[in-house]
């Protein structure tokens, strides 16, 4: 990735990532996600090592995962359910079977 490039990333991401590149240090960016509460600091002299699923992965800090399960042929994503679904996902019986 370029300047440019990053450019283009924080100005398509900008609802969800602000960023910062201080007066006195124009080798550093700040990248700050609001939603996973995460700030990175990425050496430009570096960008061209990075993709745009790299940065992103840095900055949830692995928490972007989602949890899906399968219940009578639908799929539903479990970070909807209310708290009495939640505790019957988390009683139910799990089995691990190798093919």
């Amino acid at each position: 990735m370029d300047e440019t490039e990053l450019k283009l990333f924080l100005e398509e991401n900008k609802n969800d990532i602000s960023w910062m590149r201080p007066e006195d240090d124009m080798n550093n960016i700040f990248l700050h996600s609001e939603k996973w509460d995460e700030t990175i600091k990425i050496d430009i002299r570096k960008l061209p090592q990075l993709t745009k699923e790299e940065i992103l992965l840095i900055l949830t800090g692995g928490k972007n995962v989602e949890h899906v399960t399968r219940v009578t042929g639908f799929f539903s994503k479990v970070e909807h359910w209310n708290k009495g679904k939640l505790a019957e996902l988390k009683d139910r019986y799990r089995i691990n079977k190798a093919f």
